[in-house]
């Protein structure tokens, strides 16, 4: 009997660590990953840098994680002018931060690009010398426990303005040039020259 109710134990606290542990293992782990450079690649890299520290990446329905960038030039690139809007509409500048995260050895386990323009509009709006963060969403399957770097790169396109209806219209209908003016008037004189032959033909005929 007592071997019984010890065999009965001992499966009961079997099965009672092993669930704890499969629970634990669950969880998300915290994972701190670093820049490989400060530096940020292509169009943007000039203006903004990456704060060097560590992240600290958290799990919810995706992995995010919070990354600091600092302003070190003023302005922004070509055709960048004073008082152009960061956007996407007509005659405003669209830049992106894009995303690569490697694991420790340099291999790259996921990709992810910056889609929110309000973060840009605020990072555009510093001052040389501030910085602020932008929440990085990570929707990449690729990302797990192994990542250990990232690096930050940039993209910049420029939405030029569509020419106006009312000047396309006005300039349609003026003639385009001198060229066409003299072709019309020569055809004017033919047409009176032919009309006045005519004529004479006429009074000849009576």
């Amino acid at each position: 009997m007592r071997k019984i109710l010890f065999v009965i134990a001992s499966a009961f606290l079997f099965v009672s660590c092993g669930g704890s542990g499969s629970k634990k293992n669950e969880e998300p782990q915290d994972i701190k990953i670093k820049p490989v450079s400060e530096k940020v690649q292509g169009p943007l890299g000039e203006y903004f840098e990456v704060v060097s520290k560590d992240y600290k990446v958290k799990k919810d329905y995706s992995y995010e994680v919070s990354i600091e960038f600092k302003r070190i030039a003023e302005g922004l690139p070509e055709p960048w002018t004073k008082g152009m809007e960061v956007g996407t509409d007509d005659g405003q500048l669209e830049a992106k931060f894009t995303y690569e995260f490697q694991d420790a050895d340099g291999s790259v386990i996921a990709k992810t690009t910056g889609d929110c323009f309000d973060d840009m509009k605020a990072i555009c709006a510093l001052s040389v010398g501030e910085s602020t963060t932008i929440l990085v969403n990570i929707y990449d399957d690729g990302f797990n426990a192994s990542a250990a770097q990232f690096k930050v790169g940039s993209l910049l396109e420029y939405h030029a303005p569509k020419p106006e209806e009312s000047s396309a219209s006005a300039s349609s209908s003026e003639p385009r040039s001198d060229e066409d003016l003299d072709e019309a008037i020569e055809t004017s004189k033919k047409a009176a020259k032919a009309a006045g032959a005519m004529i004479e033909v006429l009074d000849a005929l009576n």
